[in-house]
């Protein structure tokens, strides 16, 4: 161990959940040669209390849980299998339930924030109104655009964004097929 890496929740940090969507994205790499597919388990006192929903496999791995309480969790990354093969270091992290601030255009950021820095592969997601599509794009001033794909659809949605150029002063969109977008600016790609 490790056979995986976890990018997302950083260690200690504070991840948060609108409270209409209550769900939130880990993600991270792995080389899927050695580990094969994955799976997510939140644990609360040692107590498993959600299993994760696998929507990207390595090498870029995304993976969703629908939260129903705030506090203190642990995220552990193990094979599919569920055995006793832990395959990153588990990561402690806070989720805080928040309101949603709905701009009005129907797409709603979680994750991403506006400023945040990510690695040059990663997960953007939030909530949308059900039965339209999302897709996502990122850019910086005067350059070639990155297009992300949508890995899971709304109400919860997640776009992957992967191989993005550090750099600074991203912009991050994301529109659904009902003319909402929503913005987050000033995001930093860490090289990797």
């Amino acid at each position: 161990m490790p056979d995986a890496r976890i990018d997302y929740p950083q260690r200690d940090s504070t991840v948060k959940v609108p409270k209409n969507g209550q769900f939130f994205v880990a993600y991270g790499t792995a080389d899927p040669k050695t580990v094969g597919n994955i799976t997510g388990i939140l644990r609360r006192a040692h107590h498993v209390v959600r299993l994760g929903k696998t929507l990207a496999e390595p090498p870029n791995w995304i993976i969703a849980f629908d939260v129903k309480k705030d506090g203190d969790f642990t995220l552990e990354i193990m094979g599919s299998a569920l055995e006793d093969n832990l395959l990153a270091d588990p990561r402690s992290f806070t989720v805080q339930f928040v309101e949603a601030k709905d701009p009005g255009r129907g797409v709603l950021f979680t994750f991403p924030a506006s400023s945040a820095t990510v690695p040059p592969n990663f997960a953007a997601y939030g909530t949308a109104d059900p039965g339209f599509p999302v897709s996502g794009v990122m850019w910086q001033d005067m350059q070639a655009p990155f297009n992300g794909q949508q890995v899971q659809p709304p109400p919860n949605w997640v776009v992957q964004f992967t191989n993005v150029a550090a750099g600074n002063g991203y912009h991050v969109r994301v529109m659904n097929a009902n003319a909402g977008t929503a913005n987050c600016d000033s995001v930093v790609v860490q090289a990797p």
